[in-house]
């Protein structure tokens, strides 16, 4: 009996070594492939201590992602919703909002800091920056607002009452883990209504917590519902099926307007500050009205956008884009990337232009990019 336990806690042992040795041997590959002037963040020590979801990404992003230009409806989208003038190079531009906010502080653009500065705070950001796994987001929420997000909460009695959603969602989500990728929730607005929800007192007459983060961060209810139909309709397109972003451009830039959902859930978790271009912008006044795909354009690109791979580049650690639409489909080559910068704050105050990049508190960029990597959907639209 002993001689049957050891000879199969052996080939237990070689099926988990050969298993491991095939996934860093594939990270290994991509690692050791040389890329002019860049540093890949991911290093094969994190690959052996963390799980990496999904890092064979990596490798299909580095040879460039097929741009099947599913986007048609969405450019229709935007001349359905009006207000809008094209020129003749594609660019778009929007009316302005009649009344616009203000806020006191603004901060300092892009191209107003040296390259000695920029080399620091990408130190900055990298100490801050910590990969994680898809898992470690499951119960994660954030908005900048702390007492917004308290008066969003809404409490309800959760004894003996179990709703037809979470029973489809548990499911849903302990199928995942079994088979990681191929089974996500078909998500709609009102089905899943973006919140976050903890359990809190004893097991005996338990409470459930909501914290609604879209209503916290007011969100625009159609342009989420927009984005949730685009990705259940070309989800195929899209490696990342955990989680998608929604980035709402007609906001004032000191309000939050990028939204991460988790799609294992539905709901809202996150809520940041993000730049916009200042091509974008030329008045600095705080509103993105003018789109364009074209290099040197410094401008912002409205549109559907796959993300690529995580590298560091200048600011820090990145991840860049590669935009599915006529109307971003040179962000990979104009650059265009997400990445954290000393011009954005998660607070109420007015980030410095970008030259298009959607730059992010580098005290956050690294959620952003660890939910955001390896393949997902993010859907950036003027409403």
């Amino acid at each position: 009996m002993k001689l049957i336990q050891i000879f199969s806690i052996f080939f237990l042992m070689q099926g988990v070594f050969l298993y491991s040795q095939k996934n860093v041997s594939k990270v290994e590959e991509y690692l050791n492939e040389k890329k002019e002037g860049e540093d890949i963040s991911i290093t094969t020590k994190d690959i052996r201590n963390k799980k990496v979801p999904d890092a064979s990404f990596s490798l299909e992003g580095r040879r460039g992602v097929d741009q099947s230009f599913i986007s048609d409806e969405f450019v229709k989208s935007v001349i359905d919703g009006g207000f809008v003038k094209i020129a003749n190079d594609g660019d778009m531009e929007f009316e302005p909002p009649k009344d616009k906010e203000t806020v006191s502080e603004s901060l300092k653009d892009d191209e107003e800091y040296t390259e000695e500065e920029l080399k620091y705070w990408a130190s900055v950001a990298d100490q801050y920056y910590q990969f994680r796994d898809f898992d470690y987001y499951d119960d994660f929420y954030y908005y900048y607002d702390k007492e917004a997000l308290e008066n969003s909460k809404e409490k309800e009695d959760d004894e003996n009452k179990t709703s037809y959603l979470d029973v489809k969602k548990y499911i849903v989500k302990a199928i995942s883990y079994i088979l990681p990728q191929v089974l996500i929730l078909d998500v709609n607005y009102e089905s899943a209504l973006n919140y976050y929800g903890v359990k809190t007192g004893s097991s005996g007459g338990a409470k459930k917590v909501k914290y609604n983060v879209a209503k916290a961060a007011g969100a625009n209810k159609s342009v989420l519902q927009e984005g949730l139909d685009y990705f259940n309709s070309h989800k195929n397109k899209f490696s990342n099926h955990r989680f998608m972003a929604v980035l709402e451009f007609s906001k004032f830039s000191a309000k939050s307007r990028f939204y991460i959902i988790n799609l294992r859930t539905g709901e809202v978790n996150a809520a940041y500050h993000v730049s916009h271009g200042s091509g974008s912008d030329k008045d600095n006044d705080g509103y993105a009205t003018y789109f364009s795909n074209l290099p040197g354009s410094k401008a912002s690109s409205i549109g559907v956008y796959k993300t690529g791979e995580i590298y560091r580049g200048k600011y820090g650690t990145s991840l860049r884009l590669h935009g599915l639409s006529p109307t971003n489909s040179n962000v990979y080559k104009r650059a265009v990337v997400i990445h954290p910068s000393p011009y954005v704050k998660e607070a109420n105050v007015k980030p410095g232009r970008s030259w298009g990049c959607m730059a992010f508190d580098y005290k956050v960029s690294g959620d952003v990019i660890n939910m955001l990597r390896n393949g997902a959907f993010i859907y950036a639209k003027y409403r």
